[in-house]
């Protein structure tokens, strides 16, 4: 999936992460955090009236992620209903929200 970056400034962590391993690496674990929390809280159903978007910024990643099945298979009743989307487009549209989700409820953290 081809996914932007958060925009400088968006979160403490991803710019901390970046000074210290650089945008790609930094990128990589700060998206597989961002995943991982996002589809336990789909799974518990503690996820409600999140951030769907975030700052993005110009330059993009193409990166691939494992998301758990159960997940995914509970966003796609609720994104896509009629099971119409690629599957490309349902996972940087889960990308996207998961990452919103994590930067929303980590502003300011480092």
């Amino acid at each position: 999936m081809i996914i932007a970056y958060p925009k400088p400034g968006a979160s403490a962590t991803f710019d901390n992460l970046v000074e210290m391993q650089g945008k790609k690496v930094a990128f990589r674990l700060f998206l597989g955090k961002a995943l991982e929390l996002y589809a336990a809280a789909v799974i518990d159903g503690t996820i409600d009236n999140v951030a769907t978007t975030y700052p993005e910024d110009t330059q993009k990643a193409d990166t691939s992620r494992v998301f758990s099945k159960e997940a995914y298979d509970k966003l796609s009743k609720t994104l896509d209903p009629a099971g119409l989307l690629p599957e490309r487009v349902m996972a940087t549209t889960i990308a996207r929200r998961a990452l919103a989700a994590f930067i929303a409820a980590n502003k300011g953290s480092i």
